[in-house]
């Protein structure tokens, strides 16, 4: 069951149509049942859309069934985070960052979140787990963009002029 429709579903015509990938996928889950791949298109398909609380609903099936997966952590908690479910984003993202410690995307998303809550203190020890972890300019820019909203603008400048040196 996964192979015809697949190429089909994945086609690069059809990733920016949305709408039909979600039809697809929707038609091929009520043909095969629980399929991860279909499962995963339609939630990105339903997030494309702007369909937040839905896509996440999609991504959450993903990640009971590929619990190994951080990426489809990471997407459950952005999706929750747009949903307005902010808490339970952050809970999926702090799951995704604990799973796979160089998830730059599942990083970025935290501290997004953290920072959308106000929660300076979560974001900034994420921030730095980050650059501690990862390393690299996107680390310290998330670094500089958190020193910025705790006013601590030395420190903010330090993390921004030393993105520079980064390679």
């Amino acid at each position: 069951p996964d192979g015809d429709w697949s190429s089909d579903v994945c086609s690069s015509d059809l990733l920016n149509d949305a709408e039909r990938a979600a039809e697809l996928s929707r038609g091929i889950l009520q043909e095969h049942g629980m399929n991860i791949k279909a499962l995963g298109i339609l939630a990105a398909a339903l997030a494309a859309q702007g369909l937040n609380a839905e896509s996440a609903q999609y991504y959450a099936q993903v990640a009971e069934l590929a619990p190994e997966s951080s990426i489809a952590l990471s997407a459950l908690g952005s999706q929750e985070v747009l949903s307005g479910d902010v808490e339970a984003g952050i809970l999926s993202l702090q799951s995704a960052v604990e799973l796979e410690p160089t998830n730059s995307a599942a990083h970025e998303r935290l501290i997004e979140a953290q920072l959308g809550l106000n929660d300076l203190t979560g974001a900034s020890a994420s921030a730095e787990n980050y650059v501690a972890v990862v390393g690299g300019a996107k680390a310290l820019i998330a670094l500089g963009r958190v020193r910025v909203r705790q006013e601590r603008l030395d420190d903010a400048s330090g993390a921004f002029k030393d993105r520079k040196s980064v390679v």
